[in-house]
């Protein structure tokens, strides 16, 4: 009798276990099958849910909103005024929102722009870089004027592209594709502009006026990293400029 009862609880469990997946599936499901499957035939076959496609964060324009504006375009003597406006950066193109419908101008045919914007109400005043050379190299786009006088402040802004990261196969990474603005700093000498990369190499710039300008930058704690510091900055020295 207890050999009987040893057999039955062997015996139980192995079948519980047998019926836990059905003979249909076991076959379906055999490691012969799977050794020998046609994987070829598996995207037609899976049916599920696709892999999201990727984003695109951020935009291209100096201003993604539309702003009031007026351009003058090389060789004409009337500008062009009174429509919102954008500036593309990425394909450095004007967009101009007409009666008739969005029109698209390329900055190389513009020489300035002026917009007032449509929250703050601040007038930013574009020159076409194209006017002034870096390392003998004539820049593209628009740069706009922050400070103007004799040693004029100028921002340029650069638009870089962050590429999406995905790997299908390990499924990390980022599907998006990200832009991202930079603010680069620059003031002039002339025609010749100058990228401010240091306190130390904005001060001596100034040349005679140097030390009276270190001595006004530090006493006022301004960096040369702060956008709105250089702008005190500039305007301090054009003012010692023109007082002679």
């Amino acid at each position: 009798m207890k050999k009987i009862y040893v057999l039955i609880s062997l015996i139980i469990p192995a079948l519980a276990y047998s019926q836990a997946i059905p003979s249909n599936i076991r076959a379906q499901m055999s490691a012969e099958r799977l050794s020998t499957a046609n994987f070829d035939k598996l995207e037609n076959a899976i049916v599920g849910i696709p892999v999201p496609p990727g984003r695109v964060i951020g935009d291209t324009y100096m201003d993604s909103k539309w702003n009031l504006g007026s351009l003058m375009i090389a060789g004409k003597n009337t500008p062009i005024e009174g429509y919102l406006m954008k500036y593309d950066i990425k394909s450095q193109t004007v967009e101009i929102q007409a009666p008739s419908g969005i029109r698209v101008l390329e900055v190389k045919r513009i020489t300035q722009l002026v917009w007032l914007d449509s929250i703050t109400k601040q007038a930013h005043y574009f020159v076409n870089a194209a006017r002034y050379r870096e390392d003998d190299t004539p820049l593209v786009g628009l740069l706009e004027v922050v400070v103007d006088g004799q040693r004029s402040l100028f921002k340029r802004t650069v638009v870089n592209t962050k590429s999406p990261t995905y790997v299908p196969a390990m499924d990390v990474g980022s599907r998006d594709m990200e832009y991202y603005k930079k603010s680069e700093f620059y003031y002039n000498n002339g025609d010749n502009v100058f990228e401010i990369k240091s306190k130390k190499k904005l001060i001596e710039s100034f040349g005679d006026l140097g030390p009276e300008m270190e001595k006004y930058m530090k006493a006022n704690k301004l960096d040369a990293k702060s956008a709105g510091d250089l702008i005190r900055v500039f305007t301090f020295y054009n003012s010692k400029v023109a007082a002679g």
